[in-house]
């Protein structure tokens, strides 16, 4: 069994709900918007999109 890496595992300073908003807005960001081909870039459903947004209270335009 390998040991555990002592590197950070987020960047410091940083909450995971932080970095999971970082996450999803780089890929609005290289998805023009469009959260439909911002979820395919996750791997994950639009609507798991709409509802992680939702849960870190970021807005939901739903103009897609």
């Amino acid at each position: 069994q390998a040991a555990p890496s002592e590197a950070p595992f987020l960047p410091p300073n940083t909450t995971l709900d932080e970095f999971e908003k970082e996450i999803l807005k780089e890929a609005l960001k290289r998805a023009a918007g469009n959260k439909s081909q911002a979820a395919r870039l996750l791997g994950i459903t639009r609507n798991a999109l709409r509802y992680r947004l939702g849960q870190l209270g970021e807005s939901d335009g739903d103009a897609d």
